[in-house]
Parts: structure tokens; sequence; C-alpha cells
């Protein structure tokens, strides 16, 4: 039953939902992603699925589905990454409403019920509910206001621009794209806002977060609902399980976190960039934590790449040297990364001229 995107003649009824899963190797927990999409006690959906070129069971599995419920679409693809294959199921879906699914995460059986019912009591554009994260077997179920889930303040308010662009840039709203339902003129709108050179690089880190921002950043309005609805999961083979990430991959994720953020920060309006600034900031301290694992050659090409990237733009450059020199803890972490205490500022060679003397 899968389709090229170009051929499909699906003649099912008008769905409000479209449930949009880019499915890349995910055979081990494509079952039960499906079963908890298809399982929503709110029936008028469909489920858009995109094989991104598997090589292992996935369009088997998919094929099994499909054959048993009309309201699963499949599309097949070559490899081209998530980013792409979201974009092929968003263009293809036929819902009012957007939300989208990881092929190794779950939706709780009524959050599609709960989340539309907030959508058209409240006429917005965007609500988000909470999840839970599990890493590798370990459940721990997060605090409502904390990562993935919307903040407390939020749960009686409805948002608008530009509230929302600062709260996105901020981090009061989580950029993730699993946890919200989504009008399908906002996820469209911001979907086309990605250059198409971008979608070709094909980059696998931090893509959602660049297609949720520009999204939320379109969005006339946006509520919560304390409703847990996603269960996300770590696994070992994730991007997110950065412990077991190597060190060429690791450089990667930097050129491809500036090729991101570069795009936000052109994006949003001018008056939340400084607090987008910020925030980069903050994200780039936390790549410099992942580097106890690398030898002291290793952490000066990182220090250099990540420096480079900052250097594409002075204001970013400035936010991570003040975040850097402006916490004495964070400093001394970085110098013993560097070279240990017997040299502790020859890595400041590494830093612009401008920045080290001003």
């Amino acid at each position: 039953m899968a389709q090229s995107v170009e051929n499909n003649t699906s003649k099912l009824r008008q769905p409000m939902v479209s449930i949009l899963i880019p499915v890349y190797n995910g055979a081990d927990h494509l079952c039960n992603c499906l079963d908890s999409a298809l399982g929503q006690t709110f029936r008028n959906i469909e489920v858009v699925c995109v094989d991104d070129g598997s090589t292992d069971e996935s369009p088997a599995v998919l094929a099994e589905f499909a054959a048993r419920d009309s309201r699963l679409v499949v599309f097949t693809q070559k490899n081209c990454g998530a980013l792409h294959a979201r974009s092929v199921a968003a263009h293809a879906a036929r819902g009012e409403y957007f939300l989208c699914l990881d092929d190794d995460d779950t939706f709780r059986p009524n959050i599609v019920e709960r989340a539309v019912a907030a959508a058209l009591e409240k006429r917005v554009d965007v609500v988000e509910f909470s999840c839970t994260i599990r890493r590798c077997g370990f459940f721990k179920r997060r605090e409502l206001y904390q990562w993935g889930s919307p903040e407390k303040t939020f749960f009686e308010k409805i948002l608008r621009q530009p509230t929302i662009s600062l709260a996105a840039a901020s981090g009061g709203i989580s950029c993730l794209l699993w946890n919200k339902l989504i009008r399908r003129e906002v996820f469209l709108a911001g979907d086309g806002e990605i250059p198409p050179e971008v979608r070709a690089t094909k980059i696998s880190h931090r893509s959602d977060e660049l297609l949720c921002s520009i999204i939320l950043s379109k969005a006339d309005s946006y509520a919560a609902i304390s409703d847990i609805g996603c269960d996300y999961t770590i696994w070992p083979s994730s991007l997110s399980w950065q412990e077991r990430i190597s060190f060429d991959r690791h450089m990667d994720m930097l050129d491809e976190f500036f090729l991101v953020w570069h795009i936000l920060v052109r994006t949003f309006p001018p008056k939340v960039r400084n607090i987008l600034y910020q925030r980069c900031a903050i994200v780039l301290q936390g790549y410099t934590q992942m580097w106890w694992r690398f030898s002291q050659t290793q952490c000066q090409l990182a220090l250099r790449r990540l420096m480079d990237g900052c250097s594409m733009d002075r204001e970013m450059l400035a936010a991570f040297v003040d975040r850097i020199f402006g916490q004495r803890r964070v400093l001394k972490g970085l110098l013993w990364k560097l070279h240990g205490r017997r040299f502790p500022f020859i890595h400041l060679r590494l830093l612009p001229d401008r920045i080290c003397h001003r």
C-alpha cells in the first residue's frame, strides 16, 4: 500500500486531525508508535507516514498496519532526512490540525481528543500538552513545568504575538514538535520558511527545533493544557543519547546547530533576537559540557569550530563570550577540559583579538 507522493489517490473522508510520522529504520518500536496513533479515542484522524528510505523491516510493518486500517496512509521516498519527510507528510495530509510523532515514541490514548477540545474552545492555532521522558528503560515522569512540558503559568492563559515569539526564543515554550497540536495553515507557513538548501543538507540534529520555532513565530495564538499526551523515549541509538556520540558526530552537530540558529535569527522579529542570542549562548555552553570524553586536542578543535560558527554573527559571539567569562564556574570547567591546571589560558588564543582585549 506504499504510495509515491505524486500518485496519492486516497479518497478517505476529510479527517480533522493528521498525525505526521517520518519513519527511518524504526521497526523495533514502530508497532507501538502506530498503535498509539491509530488507537486514539478521537476517531476522525488520519496517520500519514513517510518511509524515509528504511533498510529494515519498517516498510513491512507499515504495509501490515495500512492493510488493517484505512486511516493510515504511507508514502515512500529515498533517504532525505526527517525534516524533508515531515514536510512531505504535511503537504500530503488533509487534516485541519497536525500532530507530529517520531517513530519510536507514543501518544496517550485520549490526547488528540483533549487537544482538539482545547483548540476549539479557546480558538487558538497551537495547543501544547505535557509529556514524560523515558531514558532506555528508566521511566521518570517530569514535573509539568520542566523540559518538554508547558510552563505552569501558561495553563490558564491564551498567548498571542509577540508574547509567543518571546516565550519561544527564551525557552518558555518548548520548541518540540511532538507535544503540540498545530493548525494546518500555521504549520505549512512555518515549513515554507525553511530554505531548500537547508533541506538538502539532510540535517538530523535540531531539525525539530528549527521547524517548531519558526511555526511558533507564525502562530497568532497559543494555549497549554496540563494533560500528559506523549511518552518520549531516548534510546541508546537516539541522537539525544549524548554520551555515546563520537567526536566526528559532535563536530557535525556543531555545524548543524549553527546552520539552524542562523536561520532562526533571521526569522524571528528583531525585538526578540537579544533573548534568542542569550538562549544560544546557554545551548553552546551545554555543548562544552560534552567535551569531558574527548582528548584535549579534540577539545581545542571543537572550541575552534564553535568560535568559527559564532564569529559569523557578532551578537552571537558576544553573547557566548559573556556567558563563559561572566560565570567563574563555567570558565573554570571549560579551562580544565581544554588544558588542565598547568596551562589554563592557552585556549584564549582561539578567541578573536577584539574579544580578548576589549
